[in-house]
């Protein structure tokens, strides 16, 4: 391969908005559920919500989550407060973090990551995906609180998804951000640029060493889904 001499692509962004109340891609149960039964694989991402009460300002619980794989980011009142993963061989995992409460009511997002799903295989019928609890607060006066039969509110994917923004039709379905103002290393984050076929004939390469996770669209065809992981 040979250098393409393409100047710099000035980039738009479009950042996810997990918080969004209108989504029509939602549910509310008691509990929780696996991730797969929810999203029948239309999409990698579920996020979960609730609303637990009767908090005191300042109050600060380690909270626990136990997930079946394979990613997990955790927001409080709209803040992000940390991120969890597994691993190839043991995609489940316990993520333990200290969350800052308000007093009243607050709201938790979880924002559930499928990486790829096993389809062979013994008891294939009995893996699991996604955050199947139990969730739970710790240190609190009244001691450990379990929130995993709450009632939370599911959200299947993501709005970029549901408006197509990799099609030439759905690209402007929604709000970009152009140059100076596009966003910088934020995660659930849109990019599109636009450059010129180099001439010649050589196949052309993409470096994507800086995105953790995602799927590149060249005029609306996918090249494919990258994941870093260990070697």
């Amino acid at each position: 391969m040979l250098p393409t001499n393409i100047p710099t692509l000035s980039w738009a962004t479009f950042t996810e908005d997990i918080f969004n109340e209108d989504s029509d891609s939602k549910l509310t149960v008691s509990g929780l559920l696996e991730q797969l039964n929810v999203t029948r694989d239309t999409s990698d991402y579920l996020c979960v919500k609730m609303s637990p009460s009767e908090f005191i300002q300042g109050q600060q619980p380690a909270r626990r989550v136990q997930s079946a794989g394979h990613a997990l980011h955790v927001f409080v009142n709209r803040r992000f407060s940390g991120s969890a993963y597994g691993t190839k061989d043991h995609p489940e995992f316990k993520y333990t973090l200290n969350v800052a409460l308000q007093s009243g009511v607050n709201k938790i997002s979880l924002l559930s990551v499928a990486i790829g799903l096993p389809n062979d295989g013994a008891y294939y019928e009995r893996r699991h995906t996604g955050i199947i609890g139990p969730v739970v607060l710790r240190g609190l006066p009244n001691g450990p609180r379990d929130l995993s039969w709450q009632k939370w509110s599911y959200q299947v994917g993501l709005r970029g998804e549901a408006s197509n923004v990799v099609s030439p039709n759905g690209i402007s379905s929604v709000g970009w951000v152009e140059g100076s103002l596009a966003v910088q290393q934020q995660p659930l984050t849109w990019y599109k640029s636009y450059f010129n076929n180099p001439k010649g004939n050589e196949p052309l390469a993409l470096d994507m060493g800086s995105m953790g996770k995602g799927e590149v669209w060249i005029n609306g065809q996918s090249i494919g889904i990258m994941f870093l992981g260990p070697g």
